[in-house]
């Protein structure tokens, strides 16, 4: 219906009801001479055979972009009819065009379209696809057993590790009564056979397995089980454990010269080693102190390592130390920055000469960069002279770490405790580069000089032979 025509109905209506004398305060009634005080307009059918036509819209029509546009909140209410969808709607602001519900429904479904509920006993099994309810949409205590559908006789609910539920013969769990100590096993039919645990293995009533006395032998114990500590048997202090003459783990004391303490420490008896038993049989020998590595089944020829830390007093003779007369000089790897370059010794294994050097060969290094500059950074780093807070207190020449760690952060090191040392040897590649700088400033300077002398010579000369011209004319 085109919206002249509406206009028109509209129109229509009101004239008629200016006409009517059927008006009762602001209500107005057509077909009634008393109208509904509570209804704006009342319509009656005198016959009872007609009823009111609202508005009829095609789909397009009522959601043509030009058409929605001009309605607002205003509007809300406003009611037609879809030819197309044979459905009412009300225009919403906010919400737009909203469909007409009502009438009751049927089938599985009773109840008002706005509040629907299932008919008792309506959904079968066949209705339902796997999987379609979860039992977030069952509320609690509503299914009973009755509401099952029978599976059968001797039938049992079983869950899957997945969550699936299924019906399963009550016989696979085979008899409900077991004896004390045994267990089910599938025998070759695939049924489960109860039979008695044996072997190394009992089993309690509880369901606990133990290992039978003595099952654990040497042989069933993997080489690397590791076997941890705790798990041997206590030991009184004191004791170690030994193998005895037929090869069996015992447990005893240690005795004779030497015992062992609850620590697990082992304590010498008091003299029970002389200058005799460690082959150290020279009368200027007297060790206190120290450690001593030495073959005990010789005379003392096999010590090869003396703590001179630990000795209060007294000499070792000579004959005692290795001879290293085969290989008196001893070369540092260049590649383990090793700063001492050769080592020279005597026959005895004394130090004699010693050669320190820093490993400096080309072929050692790689991604070298010729320094520049150094002049300007060595500036930065202020000499003093100073005494240290704590340990010794003569004065002393240096710099500050934190001076250098500005201009040359590779040669300062920060130790775990926070404090910075510097490598002063570092210092040295800068100090040489200045230097050629400073040359190359000096070398131009006296060429600079040289050039200025030869300028002034030049106009001394220029000058004696103007003094000479001069003195000719006079004369």
């Amino acid at each position: 219906m085109k919206a002249s025509h509406c206009l028109l109905l509209l129109a229509s209506l009101f004239f008629m009801a200016t006409l009517s004398p059927i008006r009762a305060q602001n209500s107005v009634g057509i077909g009634t001479e008393t109208p509904n005080p509570n209804a704006v307009l009342h319509l009656v059918s005198p016959d009872q055979n007609q009823g009111l036509l609202i508005p009829t819209m095609r789909t397009e029509q009522r959601t043509a972009e030009a058409f929605v546009q001009r309605l607002s909140a205003a509007e809300s209410g406003l009611l037609v009819y879809d030819t197309q969808e044979n459905a009412f709607y009300y225009w919403m602001n906010p919400g737009g065009w909203m469909p007409v519900a009502s009438g009751q429904v049927g089938g599985d479904l009773s109840g008002q379209l706005t509040n629907l509920a299932l008919n008792n006993e309506v959904v079968e099994l066949e209705n339902l696809a796997d999987n379609s309810v979860s039992s977030v949409k069952i509320a609690d205590n509503t299914i009973t057993t009755t509401d099952l559908a029978s599976p059968g006789a001797n039938k049992v609910l079983i869950s899957t590790n997945a969550g699936t539920v299924f019906w399963e013969n009550l016989n696979i769990f085979g008899t409900v009564r077991l004896d004390d100590g045994f267990i089910y096993v599938g025998n070759d039919r695939n049924e489960p056979t109860p039979v008695v645990v044996s072997g190394d293995l009992t089993l309690g009533s509880n369901g606990v397995a133990e290992i039978v006395n003595s099952a654990v032998d040497n042989e069933a114990i993997s080489p690397t089980a590791g076997i941890a500590v705790s798990k041997l048997q206590a030991i009184p202090s004191g004791n170690i454990i030994y193998g005895n003459a037929t090869g069996e783990a015992t447990v005893g004391t240690l005795s004779g010269d030497a015992t062992l303490n609850e620590t697990g420490q082992l304590v010498l008896a008091n003299s029970a080693q002389t200058r005799n038993n460690l082959g150290l049989d020279q009368a200027n020998v007297n060790i206190t102190g120290g450690s001593v590595t030495a073959d005990l089944n010789g005379n003392g020829s096999g010590i090869t390592d003396l703590d001179a830390d630990g000795i209060s007093s007294g000499t070792l003779d000579g004959n005692r130390l290795p001879n290293l007369s085969a290989a008196p000089v001893v070369y540092g790897d260049p590649a383990d920055n090793n700063p001492i370059t050769s080592i020279t010794v005597d026959q005895k294994g004394r130090v004699t000469d010693a050669t320190v050097g820093t490993p400096s060969d080309q072929r050692l290094k790689k991604d070298w960069v010729a320094l520049t500059n150094s002049s300007e950074k060595l500036r930065q780093i202020i000499p003093y002279a100073y005494r240290w807070k704590q340990g010794n207190e003569q004065p002393q020449l240096g710099v500050m770490a934190q001076d250098v760690e500005r201009v040359f952060p590779s040669l300062v090191h920060t130790r775990e405790d926070g404090f910075r040392t510097v490598n002063y040897p570092g210092l040295i590649p800068p100090i040489l580069n200045a230097l050629q700088e400073q040359q190359l400033v000096v070398d131009s300077l006296r060429n600079q000089l040289a050039e200025q002398q030869r300028e002034n010579q030049a106009i001394r000369d220029e000058l004696v032979a103007i003094r000479k011209l001069l003195e000719e004319r006079i004369e």
